[in-house]
């Protein structure tokens, strides 16, 4: 019995691109992921299940209980004056606890406790068990982004769903939270649709979903069995469009030849004509009748030339083709004193010891270490973007012009600074660009031709990601770079193709992200570890 019915979807873009096109779909009581390339439309998809968005048309029937973890999982306004016990909706029953242990005995406060004296407790193991060390009485604005994501879930699996939509719940995730994920998405017994570029959860799914220039494709078994099945696939479609290639030559080559012996007869009446060696009557015939085979013969191969285009531009449709993501960063001119130097900072809501380095020119630095251990915070107070009582500054002496974008995109979010589009947003943050520049520099990261000019708010993670170091590769001769996990919502060929830009860059970096593979490929020199 299917959990989710999809009939007949479309979802279009204002400016017209089909993301999702006539899609039947029947989800049940499995572990689907859902792949495709950043700006395909998955987190569309996603929106369309929950109901944030409604479909151009078609419909969706779900008559199962439905829990979505959205892909940009930043605290929201709201959640951040929140703390931990009112974001899970337990601070009521938590106050009437705390009465009734005081001694009181309003009525009202034993039908809120319901029978559930340890709350506290069990939630604390909740919070436990995902790996935060975190008080219920915290203020969510402390949490970092991996911690908040725990946090987000534990909310979502506390309402017993049916069914789990997780858009790139992996995001943000240090090691233990990655590895705690992996544990409640292996033994969550309903539904769940995994939007995620991370291999490792990928391995999970048991069905895979793959979206493609708005057709949507099931394959069984995991992430393995589909890449074997469409490099299966792609080897077929190459090889039908071998043959077909060749047929169509061999037609074209065959109605050149025709041409070459038509011509060659009129050249040789035209001199029989002259000579007047054969009568004018029997000419005239040959002549009418080598036209008439002639015209007839083109006419055929003319058929033939189109109904065999035809087939090629169909087998081209089957043959996947990732979009571009060819981007360069922009090289410095080169310091020779040191970059950076810090001493003795002690980074606020951590326990980490007091932090000294010094960053070197040309110097990559990796910074680990789990959630919450402060990598994000030192990050905005060494571009000056964090404030704290105290003298927080203090031990920070910059030598270079930082350029910042943080792992939710904040600087993106340009409602105050009234830029609604992707040109007007690196035009923003690049003004020395002209118009045809900002259209290349966005061409090589995907985005041609009418999607330069795609809403902000329309933009999915990934998408976010691709304009965010558009940006960053035209400031980046700024000495010194801070990125926040860029990696996140990248899809795996982009995300390798960034990472080569990084290693070619001769400049400085200091890069935060839990994927040490990238981290290597991105060709970092030193790593420093947050406890």
């Amino acid at each position: 019995m299917a959990c989710i019915q999809i009939n007949k979807l479309n979802y279009s873009l204002p400016c017209g691109k089909a993301l999702i096109a006539d899609v039947n779909l029947s989800l049940e009581r499995n572990f689907y992921s859902l792949l495709g390339d950043n700006g395909s439309g998955k987190s569309t998809l996603a929106k369309l299940l929950c109901g944030e968005i409604s479909p151009g048309s078609g419909s969706i029937v779900c008559e199962q209980k439905l829990a979505c973890l959205p892909q940009l999982t930043r605290t929201t306004d709201t959640a951040c004056g929140q703390t931990v016990a009112q974001f899970l909706a337990i601070d009521k029953q938590l106050d009437a606890l705390a009465r009734i242990s005081a001694g009181g005995s309003a009525v009202e406060d034993f039908e809120l406790v319901n029978d559930n004296w340890l709350l506290a407790q069990q939630t604390q193991q909740q919070l436990k068990l995902a790996g935060l060390d975190i008080a219920l009485e915290q203020s969510c604005r402390q949490l970092s982004g991996g911690e908040f994501t725990r946090l987000q879930l534990l909310k979502l699996l506390a309402a017993k769903p049916d069914f789990l939509v997780l858009d790139e719940p992996s995001n943000h995730l240090d090691s233990a939270g990655k590895a705690w994920l992996t544990q409640v998405l292996s033994q969550f017994n309903g539904g769940i649709l995994l939007i995620s570029h991370d291999r490792e959860l990928l391995m999970l799914a048991r069905q895979t979903l793959t979206l493609h220039r708005g057709k949507i494709s099931l394959y069984g078994g995991n992430y393995r069995d589909y890449c074997r099945q469409h490099q299966a696939e792609q080897q077929g479609v190459e090889r039908r469009l071998k043959n077909k290639n060749a047929r169509l030559k061999a037609l074209k080559n065959r109605r050149q030849a025709s041409a070459e012996k038509a011509q060659k007869r009129r050249q040789n009446g035209q001199k029989n004509r002259q000579s007047g060696s054969q009568a004018k009557v029997l000419l005239d015939f040959k002549k009418n009748k080598a036209q008439a085979g002639t015209s007839g013969r083109l006419k055929q191969n003319a058929r033939q030339q189109s109904a065999l285009s035809q087939e090629i531009s169909a087998a081209k449709a089957g043959q996947e083709q990732s979009l571009s993501f060819n981007i360069k960063l922009a090289q410095t001119q080169g310091q020779r004193q040191s970059l950076l130097t810090v001493e003795n900072l002690k980074l606020p809501f951590t326990r980490e010891k007091a932090l000294s380095f010094t960053l070197a020119p040309g110097e990559k630095l990796h910074l680990c270490g789990a959630n919450g251990s402060g990598k994000s915070t030192l990050l905005k107070l060494l571009c000056q973007q964090f404030t704290y009582p105290g003298e927080l500054g203090a031990g920070i002496r910059m030598r270079a012009r930082p350029v910042y974008f943080d792992q939710f995109f904040s600087q993106l979010a340009l409602e105050q600074k009234q830029i609604v589009n992707l040109l007007g947003a690196l035009n923003y943050f690049c003004p020395h660009l002209s118009r045809s520049q900002s259209r290349a520099i966005l061409a090589a990261v995907g985005f041609r031709a009418e999607l330069a000019e795609k809403k902000l708010a329309a933009l999915s993670g990934g998408e976010m990601a691709k304009l965010s170091i558009a940006i960053i590769s035209q400031l980046s001769d700024s000495d010194l770079i801070l990125l926040d996990e860029p990696d996140n919502h990248l899809d795996i060929r982009s995300k390798d193709l960034f990472a080569r830009a990084l290693a070619d860059f001769n400049g400085s970096f200091i890069l935060v992200s839990h994927d040490t593979l990238f981290a290597r490929q991105a060709g970092i020199t030193r790593e420093m570890s947050l406890l």
